[in-house]
């Protein structure tokens, strides 16, 4: 027959006492038994199974920037292209100044430079560019013959022509500045594309070197990277005006020989002016005297009249040849009445 089995009874679980905390639960980590390393072989982490790429930011790096003096020898090298002498006194001022002052002592005791200062690459620069013809170092209050006189025996990147300052009249031009003229020769050497740089000297010395107009960008902007920045000379052509002749009557001619006077008849006319050109006289015949008309060409003040009367006809007669022949020993100059005229309207008018 079927028996029911008794039930057990079931026991009470122990409940924890009264404010103790119940145990944290293992996680599951913990629980875990850990592998057996000399069971399991070690497999390879997720990071180190993949392969290490290169980020963005590393493959687009900046390259290390260039020194100052790495700059200057650069600019140097930009500047005049293919003058290794250039670019070796530049270097060699860079690398070792001290080495650079002793060798170029002369030429740094112009510049009142005699031991190594920061600026020594600059100097080098110039002072290379001068030995090689390529700069043309022009003082502020330099005439405009010297101004040209210098530019012309630099090296041209292109052929210039410089024969429209053959026709120059620098006297014209003693008001004309340096730099005003250096503007003007820039104007005539842009038609070749040929740009002119000044070179900051940081005096009134100007600096002025040439450049292919296709490399004016990059040189400007190797001296700015070097701190020695240039500036592009401005074009501006000479405004030559022709000076307004001076309104003056054209003087009478004197005459070459005096002709005699003995048989002048009566009523005759001669003028004079003297060696000085001070005064004029007019001589005229009478019969039995004459008459003399003074007249100053500083003063134009009114004629002054005399007149010489004789006795006789032959006594006037006499006079007036001795009279004729004193002015010929004195010097005076002897016209016709229309030469006359117009020699005193032209001095007349130089005077004013």
């Amino acid at each position: 027959m079927w028996r029911a089995k008794a039930m057990k009874r079931p026991t009470a679980k122990a409940k924890p006492a009264a404010g103790a905390r119940p145990a944290p639960a293992k996680s599951q980590s913990t629980s875990a038994k850990k592998p057996n390393p000399l069971k399991t072989k070690a497999q390879p982490s997720a990071a180190a199974s993949k392969p290490a790429t290169a980020s963005p930011k590393s493959a687009q790096a900046k390259p290390a920037a260039l020194s100052k003096s790495a700059l200057i020898i650069k600019a140097a090298e930009t500047l005049a292209p293919g003058a290794m002498k250039v670019s070796a006194r530049v270097r060699l001022a860079v690398e070792n100044p001290t080495g650079y002052v002793t060798r170029h002592r002369p030429e740094l005791a112009k510049r009142g430079v005699t031991t190594p200062t920061p600026r020594l690459p600059f100097f080098a620069l110039l002072d290379g560019l001068d030995a090689d013809g390529r700069v043309a170092l022009v003082e502020g209050n330099a005439s405009a013959k010297e101004v040209l006189l210098r530019v012309r025996k630099l090296k041209a990147p292109n052929k210039l022509d410089f024969r429209w300052a053959d026709s120059l009249d620098f006297t014209s031009l003693e008001n004309v500045t340096a730099e005003r003229f250096l503007q003007a020769i820039a104007a005539r050497a842009e038609p070749a594309g040929v740009v002119f740089l000044s070179l900051d000297t940081g005096t009134d010395q100007h600096a002025v070197v040439m450049v292919d107009r296709s490399r004016v960008n990059i040189t400007l902007a190797a001296m700015k990277a070097a701190g020695y920045p240039a500036r592009i000379v401005a074009v501006k052509a000479l405004v030559e005006r022709a000076k307004p002749a001076a309104k003056r009557t054209r003087g009478g001619a004197p005459l070459e020989e005096w002709p005699e006077c003995d048989a002048d008849p009566s009523n005759t006319w001669r003028y004079f002016i003297d060696k000085d050109g001070t005064r004029s006289l007019c001589l005229r015949k009478w019969p039995q005297a004459f008459d003399l008309m003074h007249e100053s060409l500083k003063s134009p003040a009114p004629s002054r009249s005399e007149k010489k009367s004789f006795a006789t006809v032959q006594q006037c007669r006499e006079a007036y040849v001795a009279f004729y022949a004193e002015l010929a020993k004195d010097g005076w100059l002897q016209f016709a009445a229309p030469e006359h005229a117009k020699e005193l309207k032209a001095r007349a008018s130089s005077r004013k």
